[in-house]
């Protein structure tokens, strides 16, 4: 074998046959299109889990309200108890809740075996749910208040009347129960108020920090008690959140389903180049960089998937032309580039070698089987020179038949059968198919002979 000048060239220059192949136009969309479908079918099943996930959470929002109104069913029969007055929506409120828990129970047990528009479907009625007991919360704790008012109202009118009798009692005495009721109705409004307005965000898809905002906003809501803290903290607080909430849904609205397609479009991708999935800011930017990602992946993936194909096409053809696979070997150089060398019979003690480069380089060259490195004689380096040449008829039918699958070649180097590319194949560099022996039994050399081959 001929001393390499370069890495480049250590494939290309001991074998005759060197080419770069690649598809034709057609077939490597044809390939895509193939690599596009069946990554759907998973971007779909990526989809369908996270939408699960989604379901169940919503799931957990509703038992969270059944709790909820339970609570405040508990509390409205307390009212009608100690009042001796009816709360009128307290029955349809328990009934109601009880056909939604029922309801909601139901569409969780079947989340885990559903699929496509079916989640979307259950999706969509969990969401009514949520929304339609909120409504019967907010429906009975009105009507509980309105009682607990006309009750006050009951009992301080009772007391005007007993002051009323009493000449000896201070006319302020009259005011203050109507001035304590006016100021009890000022700070229920403004409660009121701020808790109307936090509930139009309630069920809106906020990001964590919003969601982190709105509990410490709800929680600090809890412990005003005056109409002018009420009335500030509104101001100051919830009116400044509200207008970033509504920025948020307008962005939502914008790139939010575009963003979450391509999100597990992404995924998918990375799982299938074993790529480390990285996080992307929700936003225009994030969006863009998000699709740029994954435009790189598919080309990667394509890229990959087509030599695998190319390489694979040539297996099938050299099996089909008669050639048996005898051995394979991969190799990776220091520079990182990878070659896989396979092996295939010839002729009796000899077999071509198919070496495909991670660039795509694919070497094709006729060798004598041995079991060392060595040079070899004058008689081998005829033989070989008249099985290259043989092998030449063959490597025109062989490019006729990859052609015919879609694959054509760009010739690097088809170098003529010369005796300086003869070479000896050492089977030990490679992992044999079997315990049978390729090689050729050699007569022993002479002594001269033995002088040239160690020169």
């Amino acid at each position: 074998m001929l001393p390499l000048q370069n890495e480049e060239k250590e494939f290309a220059v001991s074998g005759p046959k060197s080419s770069r192949y690649t598809l034709t136009a057609a077939q490597r969309r044809a390939l895509a299109e193939q690599l596009e479908r069946e990554r759907q079918l998973r971007i779909q099943a990526e989809r369908d889990q996270w939408q699960r996930e989604e379901n169940f959470d919503l799931y957990s929002d509703v038992s969270a309200l059944i709790k909820q109104n339970n609570k405040l069913i508990d509390e409205a029969e307390q009212v009608q108890r100690e009042t001796e007055m009816k709360v009128v929506s307290a029955g349809n409120v328990q009934s109601t809740t009880k056909l939604l828990g029922e309801r909601a129970k139901a569409i969780c047990n079947q989340i885990r075996n559903a699929q496509g528009n079916e989640l979307l479907e259950q999706k969509q009625n969990l969401i009514e749910i949520k929304s339609t007991l909120r409504t019967l919360y907010s429906e009975l704790n009105n009507d509980i208040s309105e009682v607990q008012s006309r009750h006050r109202k009951q009992l301080e009118s009772v007391i005007n009347d007993s002051a009323n009798l009493s000449f000896d009692a201070p006319s302020i005495a009259k005011a203050e129960p109507h001035k304590s009721t006016e100021n009890c109705q000022s700070e229920a409004e403004a409660r009121q108020k701020c808790i109307n307005a936090l509930a139009e965000v309630e069920d809106s898809a906020l990001s964590s920090k919003l969601k982190d905002e709105y509990n410490s906003i709800s929680t600090k809501l809890a412990d005003i008690q005056t109409r002018d803290f009420f009335e500030n903290y509104y101001s100051l607080t919830i009116v400044p959140f509200l207008k970033e909430c509504k920025e948020w849904e307008n962005l939502v609205e914008r790139i939010g389903e575009k963003f979450k397609a391509t999100e597990s479009e992404y995924r998918v991708l990375c799982e299938e180049q074993d790529e480390q999935v990285q996080q992307f800011d929700f936003s225009e930017e994030g969006l863009v960089n998000l699709e740029a990602e994954v435009n790189r992946l598919k080309t990667a993936k394509l890229d990959d998937e087509e030599q695998a194909y190319i390489s694979q096409t040539i297996d099938d053809v050299m099996v089909e032309m008669g050639y048996k696979l005898i051995g394979n070997n991969e190799v990776t150089k220091k520079s990182g580039k990878h070659f896989k060398k396979e092996l295939y019979l010839f002729d009796e003690g000899t077999a071509v070698n198919v070496t495909t480069s991670s660039t795509g380089q694919i070497t094709m060259e006729l060798g004598l089987l041995d079991t060392q490195d060595r040079i070899p004689d004058v008689e081998e380096t005829d033989t070989l020179c008249r099985q290259m040449r043989t092998f030449c008829g063959s490597y025109a039918d062989i490019e006729k038949k990859l052609a015919e699958r879609g694959i054509v070649a760009k010739h690097l180097s088809l170098l003529p059968p010369e005796a300086q590319f003869a070479q000896v194949i050492n089977v030990e560099d490679y992992n044999m198919s079997d315990d049978e022996t390729y090689v050729k039994e050699k007569k022993k050399a002479t002594a001269s002979e033995q002088k040239t081959m160690h020169y």
